[in-house]
């Protein structure tokens, strides 16, 4: 993810994701959902781009990643 000024604030990630979402022509549960399950475990739970923040870009890649080989 390319943050703006490389600072991995909440805000920034947000900003990310709509942008993401725009690009794509896409939903942005069909971003959400899956970002939400690999993070944090559940559908529903805390706000994404806070737990993105909290957490670490290194943990949330490894989250990401491990979903990501572990959900097929």
């Amino acid at each position: 993810m390319k943050l703006e000024n490389g600072i991995y604030s909440a805000e920034n990630i947000h900003d990310e994701i709509q942008n993401f979402v725009k690009t794509q022509e896409i939903g942005f549960g069909k971003i959400m959902m899956p970002l939400r399950l690999s993070i944090v475990g559940a559908l529903h739970g805390p706000d994404i781009p806070l737990m993105m923040e909290l957490l670490g870009k290194d943990e949330i890649e490894k989250r990401v990643q491990f979903f990501i080989d572990y959900s097929h």
